[in-house]
């Protein structure tokens, strides 16, 4: 699947299905977008679906980062790369909290 870079790291991400909304999943710490493989399955009819692996995971680049307002920070920047627009979110763990807790990193059009 494609990667794309963001402030000049390497951010991997998986996508599947098409259409005019986009779900963004987001990974837990120490995961991989592999973890959402089944999401992106089942929800590939219904929306276009991006799983991504945060700096240091998986297949992006980088070493893991050491706040989690840097992990919100790539987030935000990965969205305004691809130039997405909200239909949904969904995170494990401290993913789960996002984009609520970091308002400033993330694009005012993915805040609820």
């Amino acid at each position: 699947m494609p990667d794309l870079s963001v402030g000049g790291l390497r951010i991997h991400y998986d996508l599947a299905g098409g259409g005019p909304r986009t779900c963004l999943v987001v990974h837990g710490a120490g995961g991989s977008a592999a973890v959402w493989s089944r999401q992106l399955e089942g929800l590939a009819d219904a929306a276009r679906v991006l799983a991504l692996d945060l700096p240091g995971h998986g297949r992006s680049g980088g070493d893991g980062c050491a706040r989690i307002d840097d992990y919100a920070a790539a987030v935000g920047g990965f969205l305004e790369a691809r130039n997405s627009a909200r239909s949904c979110s969904a995170g494990i763990r401290w993913a789960a909290l996002w984009p609520r807790p970091w308002p400033s990193p993330i694009p005012s059009r993915w805040m609820a």
